[in-house]
């Protein structure tokens, strides 16, 4: 009796230490399944954009222009991507402010529509888009122009995220009801369900975040951010559709800035994060540069928050950076 015992109690020992071992794989899968992306793109220089502007002309303010002479600036530019200030590289103040530039290229979609251009009303409209992404304007405008392009899935998104605003979007929240009631009505939905589709496609939002330095990195910098995220109540988040882009840039010599070289690595804090009523669940970045060349230092981030593909929120310090990354899209 003794020996069958002991035989269980080994089994059972067995059978814990199993138990054990897949709760510890399961947190490094969990991990796996949400995708991050932490090597930055370079940004969009003036020679870029000089190079860009010998191919076929784009109209107005879509065309990157290469720098003209400091003599000529006169503190506005018709470029919405680069400033024209001949800075030899270094990145600088952008001449007109976001809503500044939302304007104008609302402007110039509006000018390519009339043109018949869908094409380059895409493209103003993307880059507004990316500018403000919760401008009930531009949304309208993009559920317009799908529609238009017989894109029904497309158009739908962009009406439930407005829907999905409330009346805080204005004219623009009843219009893209009625686009919604019309397209249930069509596909014989219930229009209730089909204005909270948006819910089900992004969910998320970046409620605010912290930042502040590290100390496991003597002769560098260590920086540790922390990214707090919220979701709706009434959403089940399905982890294998979040992804994320951290985008961490450095200055060098001269002022010139450039993707860093620091290990940038990237979690959720809670190995197993579930959103439910008020809670929030927090993405934890940490930068550390080990080996900096002379002068090398942090210099800011862009972060940029996806879900199904779909851009929830995106975060720049300082916030010029956004005008020299390309368009955000989901991996």
């Amino acid at each position: 009796m003794a020996s069958k015992i002991y035989a269980w109690s080994l089994w059972f020992a067995a059978l814990v230490v199993a138990v054990q071992g897949l709760a510890l794989l399961s947190v490094f899968w969990l991990r796996h399944r949400i995708k991050g992306d932490t090597h930055a793109p370079a940004l969009l220089f003036p020679a870029v954009a000089a190079n860009a502007a010998q191919g076929p002309p784009i109209p107005s303010l879509l065309a990157p222009r290469p720098p003209v002479p400091s003599t000529h600036y006169d503190g506005h530019s018709l470029s919405l991507v680069l400033d024209p200030r001949p800075t030899g590289g270094r990145l600088a103040p952008p001449a007109l402010t976001n809503r500044e530039r939302v304007t104008a290229l609302l402007q110039e979609a509006k000018r390519f529509k009339n043109e018949g251009d869908r094409e380059l009303t895409r493209a103003a409209l993307s880059r507004a888009e990316d500018l403000d992404p919760q401008n009930p304007a531009i949304l309208e405008w993009q559920g317009e122009l799908a529609e238009e392009e017989k894109n029904l899935s497309r158009a739908t998104e962009y009406w439930s995220r407005l829907v999905s605003m409330g009346p805080a979007a204005g004219a623009s929240y009843e219009r893209a009801r009625s686009h919604l009631e019309e397209a249930a009505q069509a596909e014989g939905m219930d229009s209730s369900e089909t204005a909270f589709l948006h819910r089900a496609k992004t969910p998320l939002q970046l409620l605010g975040v912290e930042r502040s330095s590290g100390n496991g990195s003597p002769f560098g910098q260590q920086l540790v951010f922390r990214f707090r995220i919220g979701a709706d109540s009434r959403t089940k988040i399905a982890l294998g559709q979040i992804s994320y882009q951290f985008y961490a840039y450095d200055q060098i010599d001269a002022g010139i800035i450039v993707p860093t070289n620091a290990e940038v690595t990237a979690g959720f804090e809670n190995a197993f994060p579930r959103w439910g009523g008020n809670r929030a669940e927090v993405l934890r970045v940490t930068y550390r540069l080990d080996h900096p060349v002379p002068h090398q230092r942090f210099y800011g981030y862009v972060f940029r928050l996806f879900y199904s593909g779909i851009l929830q929120a995106q975060r720049a310090d300082p916030p010029e950076l956004l005008l020299r990354l390309p368009t955000a899209k989901g991996k």
